[in-house]
């Protein structure tokens, strides 16, 4: 077996870069062979600028580190375990319901130093209520896609609309939507099952025997946080990049605009 690569790369808030700033450099790195045989199980890179130069680690499950700068590649033992258990954590899965607004997604075929800094096609954007409390959403928008937001004036903000449209097409593929009063459905033969959504129960639904879902709401605390496909045809001429933006997608409750709070 060789080491499982997750495809996301992670921006942390200045908080958690200190943090792992002082995990990194209180940490002892003794230096091995390049040709230390690498364990099996999970790895996790980290890409980091540093003074204006590119690196990225690779942790391993037996405390060693890979360090790739300028196509040179050193091998480190890790004598304080924080390092790696700070970077497994931030990087598990359990946790992405939190972090989803900070994973950034990468084609496994660019995990390289120039991959990530070159190929990385992607904004991220976040779309915040004008007035809180309410709900407000992220999600990284492929190059030379546009979003259109809409919302009211209510005080808070009572719903957000925004129209996701691919490159040089007038109709979007998807809608997303904070909606105060929940989702209002209309149509016959609705069939809908419950999925994992990003971490969250959510309700999927069919509408008319379609095959292709027309809605996702999410439950629970998250009521009135829709998406809607709104054009199946797109979806069928881009599904890599749709599914990229639905991947990346993290509703979040604001307490008052620029002041998120995640506790939710």
């Amino acid at each position: 077996m060789s080491p499982a690569y997750a495809p996301y790369l992670l921006e942390v808030d200045d908080n958690t870069a200190s943090e792992l700033y002082e995990a990194f450099t209180n940490a002892s790195w003794e230096s091995i062979p390049s040709d230390t045989p690498l364990p099996d199980g999970e790895a996790y890179c980290v890409f980091i600028y540093n003074d204006g130069n590119p690196y990225k680690l690779v942790f391993y499950a037996d405390n060693t580190v890979e360090v790739e700068s300028d196509n040179d590649i050193n091998r480190y033992k890790i004598e304080d375990q924080s390092v790696g258990t700070f970077v497994a954590k931030a990087a598990n899965p359990d946790n992405l319901n939190v972090l989803s607004d900070s994973l950034i997604w990468c084609a496994p075929e660019f995990v390289s130093n120039d991959g990530v800094w070159e190929e990385h096609n992607y904004q991220h954007i976040e779309i915040q209520p004008e007035c809180g409390p309410a709900y407000g959403f992220s999600f990284e928008l492929p190059t030379g896609w546009r979003c259109e937001a809409m919302q009211t004036e209510d005080d808070p903000t009572s719903s957000i609309v925004c129209g996701i449209f691919p490159k040089d097409k007038d109709k979007s593929v998807l809608i997303v939507e904070y909606q105060k009063n929940g989702l209002g459905v209309c149509g016959t033969d609705l069939v809908e099952k419950t999925i994992d959504f990003n971490g969250h129960t959510a309700t999927q639904g069919f509408f008319d025997g379609d095959e292709m879902w027309g809605f996702i709401a999410l439950d629970g605390d998250y009521n009135g946080c829709i998406i809607k496909m709104n054009d199946p045809d797109l979806y069928n001429e881009y599904t890599e990049e749709v599914d990229l933006i639905l991947q990346t997608l993290n509703f979040r409750f604001y307490e008052a605009r620029n002041n998120p709070d995640s506790s939710q």
